[in-house]
């Protein structure tokens, strides 16, 4: 199932400061301990620069990194510990399951905007996860105030020197949101445009279980502490297959 690819996905450019952007914090460390010891099947799909699928492989584990971004595949190729995973160019069902384990990182689910999009998607990971295997991901909180968020501006240090970054919200309905991110580089702006949908924990377990999955765990931190409505920025959810399906 495909979903859209922003400009800083794809143009080589501004995929050279993604890693400067979004580079290893909580979230990278609470991916990378998820599959234990125990050697297994692992997935991740948008996989990116290959942060996480790296280091997941370094730790001895099979791992399988997707994404149709074919600018941010060349990165995670290069990277140390790059050839210790297969690389996939394309979206989740080019990958051969059974996996263990299969994640999501860097809110991408939240680039499936429609209800078929999503149901398609949960689709695919349920016919590709081994029979005890795990589902997990994470989506932004629909309660925070995202559109004041992301009304900001930043700087960040770029292979050529710093580059600004400034972020603005062009669109919003109740569960849609698109913004602009502008790269201000040497020779002129690029902009990168993102529409994303906030889905709520009923309406996730819904999609869940229409797939064959169940939520097993919703936190609302990296620590694994509960979800909070009101407080937690993130909903990250652990889905495992129901019994039987």
């Amino acid at each position: 199932m495909t979903a859209q690819l922003d400009l800083h996905y794809t143009d080589a450019e501004l995929v050279a400061l993604y890693d400067a952007e979004c580079g290893w914090s909580a979230d990278r460390s609470f991916y990378a301990a998820l599959p234990g010891p125990a050697r297994c099947r692992v997935l991740d799909v948008g996989c990116g620069t290959g942060l996480i699928a790296a280091r997941i492989a370094q730790d001895g584990h099979d791992v399988t990194g997707v994404d149709p971004a074919k600018a941010m595949l060349d990165v995670a190729k290069r990277r140390p510990g790059g050839c210790d995973v297969t690389w996939i160019a394309g979206y989740a069902e080019a990958a051969a399951g059974p996996f263990d384990l299969i994640y999501m990182t860097g809110h991408a689910f939240q680039t499936f905007v429609t209800d078929d999009e999503i149901a398609g998607f949960v689709q695919t990971v349920r016919d590709l996860l081994a029979p005890d295997g795990r589902f997990v991901f994470e989506t932004r909180n629909p309660a925070q105030d995202w559109r004041k968020r992301w009304t900001d501006t930043k700087t960040i240090a770029g292979p050529k020197g710093p580059v600004t970054l400034q972020r603005f919200v062009t669109a919003q309905t109740a569960e849609v949101i698109t913004f602009t991110t502008r790269y201000f580089l040497p020779e002129g702006p690029k902009d990168s445009i993102s529409t994303l949908r906030f889905l709520r924990p009923d309406q996730i377990t819904q999609q869940a279980e229409a797939a064959g999955l169940r939520v097993r765990h919703i936190w609302g931190d990296w620590d694994k502490g509960d979800f909070d409505p009101d407080q937690s920025d993130e909903i990250i959810c652990e889905l495992v297959r129901r019994a039987g399906l």
